[in-house]
């Protein structure tokens, strides 16, 4: 019997994952009653994947221990433990405070209600972005069992409303140990396509509102002070749309990942009580090509933004209103100010889940067999989606 366990990490944790792995392999070991020379971890671009082995027929109540037991409630500690650590991360976050200051200070010319509901927005990021990455973590832990002595097969993919998959190889011939990378990358797209195609749909509902909101006439004002609080405003909205602009390069790359495990996994036909792998990888092929075309706006939409944003006060390029009175002022730039407290905020959020995403997860590399990466494999999906190991 052999059996592998994983789930994501935080590639930055450098000292933490170090301890992490070793806590792992020393859980399973103790649950599986094996010698740690029967034990090998490594870190597999953001997963910590571990294998164990045993000579014996496995009693059942070993399934539970492995999949839901201490190593499971291991990785719930460190999920636990970094989303705190995000949270106190984000609280600190000298950028986001001094940009947030400079929209807070202009929005507060126009309406000072808008200050609270931005600062809520802000809190919102601060509390609910670390928990969505948890919650994505959470959910990356899988088991794979190669039960060689019954020649059956089980795995545990937390990502799934329904779990466990199990089989015999006499009806359906699975080399575990070529699988589990692909069962690994296709449960991270059951949890990670939703969230992301719901972060793209928000982007690209606010870059709309943007690009009605800047048409018509637009407006400068006589006062000095004023007039330096908009450019500025301007400048970190433009700045904002710009961090985002590798983005659709980012989470293209992610998304190319998927024909790999689809290509590998959709020939074996697995299945349990309620759900059929294929059509849960039919599905996942088809968010992915709604992300495809969403990724394609909000890329449009960015570029022409960008411009609307840098060019506002062009008087070449617009018709620009000069006013005197300050309620003028405020009444004209009230629609824009209001709207620039949603596209901080998921401008923001976009960044930040493309940049945890993004660092190592577009550059996975798929391989026949783990803790040997000399046999790197050769499938039948495109060139450009067998990409290489990163870190």
């Amino acid at each position: 019997m052999k059996v592998y366990a994983a789930g994501l990490i935080d590639k930055s944790l450098r000292e933490i994952n170090s301890s992490l792995q070793k806590k792992l392999v020393s859980d399973c070991r103790k649950t599986l009653h094996v010698s740690g020379k029967v034990m090998s971890s490594q870190e597999l671009n953001s997963f910590v994947v571990l294998s164990g082995q045993k000579d014996a027929e496995v009693d059942p109540k070993l399934f539970e221990k492995i999949e839901t037991g201490s190593i499971y409630r291991r990785f719930k500690k460190y999920y636990a433990e970094n989303e705190s650590r995000l949270q106190k991360q984000l609280k600190n976050d000298q950028e986001l405070r001094e940009t947030s200051k400079i929209v807070k200070d202009f929005i507060k010319e126009v309406d000072p209600n808008l200050v609270k509901l931005f600062e809520s927005q802000l809190k919102k990021i601060i509390k609910e972005l670390p928990a969505s990455y948890r919650e994505i973590q959470n959910k990356s832990y899988v088991t794979i069992w190669d039960l060689m002595e019954t020649n059956q097969y089980r795995f545990f993919l937390s990502g799934f409303d329904s779990p466990v998959f199990e089989g015999t190889n006499n009806q359906n011939k699975v080399n575990v140990t070529e699988l589990v990378d692909k069962l690994l990358m296709a449960n991270f797209f059951a949890i990670f396509l939703k969230p992301t195609v719901n972060r793209l749909k928000e982007l690209n509902r606010v870059l709309e509102r943007l690009q009605a909101g800047v048409q018509g006439t637009h407006y400068k004002t006589t006062n000095p002070k004023l007039q330096k609080k908009l450019e500025m405003f301007f400048r970190i909205l433009a700045a904002k749309l710009s961090a985002l602009q590798d983005i659709d390069n980012l989470i293209s790359r992610i998304f190319g990942l998927f024909e790999v495990p689809r290509v590998s996994l959709a020939a074996h036909r697995f299945k349990n009580e309620s759900t059929e792998f294929n059509a849960a990888l039919a599905e996942m092929a088809t968010e992915i090509e709604y992300g495809k075309t969403l990724l394609d706006e909000v890329h449009n939409k960015l570029q022409q933004c960008q411009i609307c944003l840098r060019d506002y006060l062009d008087e070449r390029k617009n018709g620009i209103k000069k006013v005197d009175s300050k309620e003028e002022f405020k009444n004209a730039l009230l629609p824009i100010a209001e709207l620039s407290t949603d596209l901080f905020v998921e401008a923001e959020l976009m960044k930040m889940w493309s940049d945890f995403f993004g660092a190592d997860i577009p550059y996975f590399g798929f391989n026949k067999q783990l803790f040997n990466t000399k046999e790197v494999e050769v499938t039948d999906a495109a060139d450009e989606n067998i990409i290489t190991v990163r870190g």
